[in-house]
């Protein structure tokens, strides 16, 4: 369903706005898919939460850049990670 909605979808699209799609969000701003989180799960404390969404703040799976389309949606999640992940080279 993400994957066809991202394909169909003519021009750019964000990573906060595809976030807010999966998450069924009510809107795309941060405020709106930290609570959409928050709501679908239990965190043992505040030090876990704020922990999970520093993580997910990292990926970038809250923010304005544009998504690189691929196949469906977890091949599109897969090569944004292995950018993140990806081994710069000349470190000893």
């Amino acid at each position: 369903m993400l994957g066809t909605w991202m394909m169909r979808r003519g021009g750019k699209v964000s990573w906060r706005e595809v976030t807010a799609k999966i998450l069924r969000a009510t809107g795309a701003k941060e405020e709106d898919l930290v609570w959409a989180i928050s709501s679908k799960t239990q965190f043992k404390d505040n030090s876990e939460k704020e922990r999970i969404l520093a993580g997910l703040r990292w990926i970038g799976l809250f923010s304005d850049e544009e998504v690189e389309k691929r196949g469906n949606s977890l091949d599109t999640l897969r090569m944004r990670l292995e950018k993140l992940m990806a081994w710069a080279g000349g470190i000893q």
